[in-house]
């Protein structure tokens, strides 16, 4: 599927570029949460990973979750699995607890 057409599954009512997306997404949450929050509740799992590498995932998933309403059914749902790719790319266990601390930590150390 092309990229743009994907954007549009999360950001149907505007026009987010790839391009834009992408430069954001390379920044950072910082500004831009609410991006960040749709990017992960609507785009494909597999492909927003593919789009940022593992380490940009990690260091980013803890201030990207203070987003979500866990009220919302979806946003709750959406981010329990979240949390548990996180667990499992960060430390190798699903029900890791995700924080900041450990996100800052080298690949190899954690």
């Amino acid at each position: 599927m092309d990229k743009t057409m994907i954007l549009r599954s999360a950001f149907w009512s505007g026009r987010l570029t790839y391009r834009k997306w992408h430069g954001i997404v390379r920044k950072g949450p910082e500004g831009h949460n609410w991006i960040f929050v749709q990017s992960f509740l609507h785009l494909p799992m597999e492909w927003l990973l593919k789009e940022m590498n593992n380490e940009k995932f990690i260091s980013i998933w803890p201030e990207v979750r203070k987003g979500f309403d866990k009220n919302k059914p979806l946003e709750a749902a959406s981010l329990d699995a979240w949390d548990a790719i996180w667990g499992v790319i960060a430390a190798g266990d699903s029900q890791y607890p995700v924080s900041s601390e450990v996100a800052r930590f080298p690949r190899m150390r954690r």
